[in-house]
């Protein structure tokens, strides 16, 4: 099983392995936006926020990840009949523009 590492910037310790692709990971993207979680407030600032990341693999499949969750937001499979290429987000976060090898690009709206 293939793996995506995600590792803190300042520290460079690792923050979260995401696993699940059955290939190669070809692109990851986090998402730019933060999205409040009312459910899980802090107990300083009274607002708990969080990114979303995007995993695209050689085998088709885009997953979504909340980090710190042990499973994927989202799954989609067999999208391309080659494997996906790139990943980009949205200005607004809520768009997510996936492209192939075999020339062809998919858009998942939340």
């Amino acid at each position: 099983m293939h793996t995506a590492p995600l590792i803190e910037r300042s520290t460079w310790k690792l923050a979260a392995t995401l696993a699940g692709h059955a290939k190669s990971i070809t692109s990851s993207r986090i998402n730019s936006r933060l999205f409040r979680d009312p459910s899980n407030e802090d107990s300083q600032t009274g607002l708990s926020c969080y990114s979303v990341v995007a995993i695209a693999s050689i085998d088709s499949t885009i997953s979504v990840w909340k980090p710190g969750m042990e499973k994927p937001l989202t799954v989609v499979m067999d999208i391309f009949r080659m494997g996906a290429s790139d990943l980009s987000w949205g200005f607004n976060g809520n768009v997510l523009l996936a492209s192939s090898h075999d020339g062809k690009v998919f858009m998942i709206h939340y």
